[in-house]
């Protein structure tokens, strides 16, 4: 018996709509590289002595913008927080963003694991810029401090700041030529529109959320009789919950007027301070007033400006970011 194999061809025509309203793409996202454990075989929250524990694990997914702008540190840029030439400073990143009590907790009123970041870069653009864009939508100051080291800086919500939180005390002795002004009205923000889930076609959000202060808005005394708006595009995430929450932070540092103070030293004790640094003023003089008030000690300011010219002078510009009442 002879077996015959015979082959049937068959043509199937597949047809595809001529416009195509949704496109469905599986993307991972990066991972925690080993870093994020263990640094130069130490334990990263023994590395001499400095730094804590992330809380994350390497292959995690990274969703925490803090360590997003870590990784691309390293990987993009090549840099390392190693023992030996030191280029990040992993202590104030992760006071910053550790999982159990990072600072940009306060930030979204949230816990940590909660705040959720994820999007895509999908053009070319320098390290700075992207530090800056994201650390932008989570209260995050990245900067080369004056070490040399790329350090993170949180500005948290008012009410989150507490004595002993300062980074210096400055003494009223030390400092002269002092000045003051509030920031202007027309930098009130009391109605707050957060757009997020950037459509990547048509580059245009796809969601929003508001906050509004009706005291800010109001005619009292801690309010300025009008609406002044802002409007954000948080590109960096697709959560409501965590765009909610930044919508909430903004609102919570713009809808007042702040207090700013600049004054000069000549003692070089000051010098140790840079941008994002919170400072409390110690021995003010009981009879130099500030809009009717003396600093105390639950009076917090953040540095926002400081020159330093040579080893005896130094200008400071300070914005109050927390006080009582």
């Amino acid at each position: 018996m002879v077996l015959i194999k015979k082959f049937i061809e068959r043509e199937i025509d597949y047809s595809s709509p001529k416009n195509i309203d949704y496109i469905y793409y599986s993307a991972r996202g990066r991972m925690y590289g080993a870093w994020v454990d263990t640094i130069d075989g130490n334990a990263r929250n023994t590395e001499n002595g400095v730094g804590s524990d992330p809380g994350y694990a390497e292959d995690d997914l990274i969703a925490n913008p803090v360590y997003i702008v870590e990784e691309a540190l390293r990987t993009e840029g090549g840099l390392d927080s190693g023992v030996d030439g030191s280029d990040i400073d992993i202590e104030s990143f992760d006071v910053a963003g550790a999982a159990a009590d990072g600072l940009i907790g306060d930030v979204f009123n949230d816990a940590v694991t909660d705040i959720l970041f994820a999007f895509a870069q999908d053009k070319f653009t320098s390290l700075k810029l992207f530090g800056e864009k994201v650390g932008k939508q989570c209260g995050t100051l990245f900067f080369i401090s004056g070490s040399g080291k790329v350090k993170a800086k949180v500005r948290r919500r008012p009410a989150d700041y507490a004595a002993n939180d300062e980074d210096l005390e400055v003494d009223y002795n030390d400092i002269n030529n002092i000045s003051f002004r509030y920031t202007p009205v027309e930098d009130v923000r009391n109605d707050i529109t957060v757009k997020y889930a950037i459509d990547y076609d048509t580059e245009e959000p796809l969601k929003k959320h508001t906050a509004t202060d009706a005291t800010s808005k109001g005619t009292t005394v801690s309010g300025i009789n009008q609406t002044l708006d802002l409007e954000e595009i948080m590109n960096c995430c697709l959560d409501s919950v965590t765009a909610d929450a930044y919508a909430d932070a903004l609102l919570a540092w713009h809808k007042d007027r702040h207090i700013i103070i600049r004054f000069d030293t000549s003692h070089p004790y000051y010098q140790q301070l840079e941008i994002g640094d919170v400072i409390e003023f110690t021995n003010w003089d009981s009879d130099f007033k500030i809009y009717d008030a003396v600093p105390d000690a639950n009076d917090l300011f953040m540095v926002q400006e400081i020159s330093k010219n040579g080893p005896d002078k130094t200008m400071i510009e300070v914005m109050e970011v927390s006080a009582p009442g």
